[in-house]
């Protein structure tokens, strides 16, 4: 019993240091808190309103709508299979592909709140369904940072292959498919309430996104101020792991090999960094589920990403 309120109090007393070290920083430092705060509310506007948003009403509503339709039921046999899930749950990894981190956590969150897989299906799932997506990887990496589409397409294809991999695996040692309590005869809801619904749950996840955004942001911004982190690929990893697009960036700007460059933006890619987890995290205790095995598997998924993208660049 001791130990154990030992252990509460230098939780407490942590929390409380690291809470007035941040104020002080936010006296001492204000204007760059503030410049960091319009950069980022920038950043939600331009890229993550249009990139997020409608993904998330997209989601919605196929998640509303397509379950049970003969689609479903087709692509879902061969996804039942491969991964011993319920055939409804099959376009959640796919939207998560396409829509980016957290989309696919959002969408697994809702499935076991709606009763369409167990507690056990959504991890399984989880831990292979919320990626980065296409837009970033490609467009904003590749292309924008890199200036190389092709590296933005080896990327992604290492990205998504070690997620699905470790869902196969994942997967592998649960042979059935457990019985819920969804069926397709409730009554399926006016496209009006659908779309309500949509909108209104889209826009709150898009704005836990942009809260997270905006914090680590102030948070990377003041350490950078006050801790002379010199360039090279180890202080963008460390940043990154925090918050990853601003490690990305680091790493695409700094002189590396790319033996070392690309290997490192896979792995972030693959983690997603705290401020993506932190999202993910209040997403699936909003649902009711563990985060545990997927926080694992992300770390998993980076370091296997890092291996295939190092191996793909030696050998091209």
């Amino acid at each position: 019993m001791p130990a154990i309120f030992a252990w509460r109090s230098a939780k407490r007393l942590t929390g409380i240091a690291a809470a007035l070290c941040f104020a002080l920083m936010l006296f001492t430092h204000g204007s760059v808190a503030a410049d960091s705060v319009e950069r980022s509310v920038l950043l939600c506007g331009r890229v993550l309103l249009p990139s997020l948003f409608p993904f998330f009403i997209v989601s919605s509503l196929l998640g509303e709508y397509l379950p049970g339709s003969a689609l479903s039921r087709l692509a879902g046999k061969v996804f039942q299979k491969l991964f011993h899930l319920p055939g409804d749950c099959f376009f959640v990894p796919i939207m998560g592909a396409l829509g980016g981190y957290p989309v696919g956590a959002k969408l697994a969150a809702q499935f076991f709140r709606d009763g369409r897989c167990s507690e056990n299906e959504a991890v399984r799932l989880l831990v292979f369904s919320n990626n980065a997506g296409p837009a970033f990887v490609i467009g904003a990496i590749g292309t924008g940072l890199l200036h190389d589409r092709r590296t933005g397409l080896l990327l992604l294809g290492a990205h998504l292959f070690t997620s699905w991999a470790i869902g196969l695996i994942y997967s592998a040692k649960s042979t059935t498919v457990k019985a819920n309590n969804f069926t397709d005869n409730s009554k399926e809801p006016s496209f009006i309430s659908a779309l309500l619904h949509a909108v209104t749950d889209g826009f709150s996840a898009f704005l836990t996104v942009c809260a997270f955004v905006i914090f680590f942001g102030i948070v990377i911004d003041l350490l950078r101020r006050c801790i002379p982190f010199p360039a090279g690929a180890a202080s963008a990893v460390l940043l990154g792991c925090l918050e990853m697009t601003t490690g990305i960036s680091m790493l695409c700007a700094a002189p590396l090999s790319p033996l070392v460059r690309l290997p490192a933006i896979a792995f972030l890619l693959g983690w997603g960094g705290a401020s993506v987890q932190l999202q993910t995290v209040q997403l699936l205790r909003q649902g009711g589920l563990p985060c545990g095995a997927y926080l694992l598997a992300k770390l998993v998924q980076g370091m296997a990403s890092a291996l295939a993208v190092f191996a793909a660049a030696a050998f091209l």
